[in-house]
């Protein structure tokens, strides 16, 4: 039986269902892309790619589309033929201000603040994997850290200079392997607050809270045998976090308390995603998909897809447009999954 243990308290919230949220018919395969694939708004998506195309050279590109991913072009291309870059990790604030970060033992950071017609360096720093994410384009946080052996070390960083290191927690991948997805994720609602969730050695989940921009970090959350996937703020004091065997965890009051909720799966949670208006949704393997329009009170299971089928990314836009992309590349979309309808 998991073991969750909470800093503050837990409640084990069952998930009644009572909003009307239709789905089933009308989901939409738009087209087939990569995995590296970031959709800002109904119509504005970016993609990167890593095309090798000799011993030690490598093509790094990012494109952009303003047409629902139907076609794509290039913002940003870079060859290099010493050593094997890549582009490493893209976040996009809105479809004008994102980052992305490319490099080996050395993580390169470039900013675009108008849509991608042009991107500038903004520092260096050394890395092995790394999270990042930023709250209104102005300060740059991320995660970096590895582990060789039994010696583990984790960085947090501002515009890349470290401002907090831990040997405690595993936030960056669990080997030195550059393929590797990190084990943290990062999120901010606003310059000071923000959270991370990671693990230990030991096989320990957390979520970390700072409230002096990342100098320093409490527990408040710690779930044994678990992996977090995903976190997502809503508003400052709404947040969600998912992970392995159906983990949903909800905070109301800015993360101090986590309450679990039952969807009554034990599939695999991979992302989340809400917008403003409280319609969300998390998908996961074995076709997953739950919904909500009550800012993740309540969920609704979505049996359209496969069991066949694993999500790896969704996204909420603000006009309640939501797309999911599987792991083969697949991107569905859906227009209408609202009725009109309100959570009783």
């Amino acid at each position: 039986m998991r073991k969750i243990h909470f800093i503050f308290s837990l409640v084990l919230v069952l998930c009644v269902v009572k909003s009307n949220l239709h789905a089933q018919n009308d989901w939409n395969l738009i087209s087939s892309l990569p995995q590296n694939l970031v959709i800002t708004s109904d119509e504005v998506s970016y993609k990167f790619e890593n095309n090798v195309t000799g011993p030690h050279h490598v093509e790094c590109l990012v494109k952009k589309s303003d047409n629902y991913c139907q076609s794509y072009e290039t913002v940003f291309e870079w060859f290099d033929n010493t050593y094997s870059p890549s582009i490493r990790e893209m976040f996009f604030i809105d479809s004008e201000i994102g980052f992305f970060s490319w490099g080996m033992e050395y993580l390169g950071v470039k900013k675009t603040i108008d849509g991608g017609d042009s991107f500038e360096l903004v520092g260096f720093s050394p890395t092995y994997a790394s999270r990042m994410c930023s709250f209104d384009g102005e300060l740059l946080f991320h995660t970096d850290g590895w582990v060789y052996n039994t010696y583990k070390m984790s960085y947090f960083k501002i515009n890349g200079n470290v401002v907090y290191s831990t040997g405690r927690y595993i936030w960056g991948t669990k080997t030195m392997s550059s393929s590797e997805k990190p084990v943290a994720e990062l999120e901010f609602i606003s310059n000071s607050i923000g959270f991370v969730t990671c693990i230990d050695s030991l096989g320990f989940a957390y979520i970390l809270k700072t409230i002096d921009t990342g100098y320093n970090w409490i527990e408040t959350a710690v779930v044994q045998n678990q992996r977090f996937s995903d976190i997502k703020f809503i508003v400052d004091s709404i947040g969600l976090v998912i992970g392995k065997e159906g983990m949903v965890l909800r905070t109301n009051d800015c993360g101090e308390t986590w309450n679990e909720i039952s969807l009554g799966t034990d599939m695999i949670l991979t992302s989340l995603d809400m917008n403003e208006n409280g319609f969300g949704v998390i998908v996961g393997y074995g076709g997953t998909v739950f919904l909500t329009n009550d800012y993740g009170e309540t969920w609704e299971a979505d049996d359209f897809f496969s069991s066949s089928i694993n999500f790896r990314y969704a996204k909420v836009t603000q006009s309640n447009t939501l797309f999911v992309h599987t792991t083969e590349g697949d991107l569905y979309c859906n227009h209408h999954i609202l009725n009109n309808t309100d959570v009783d």
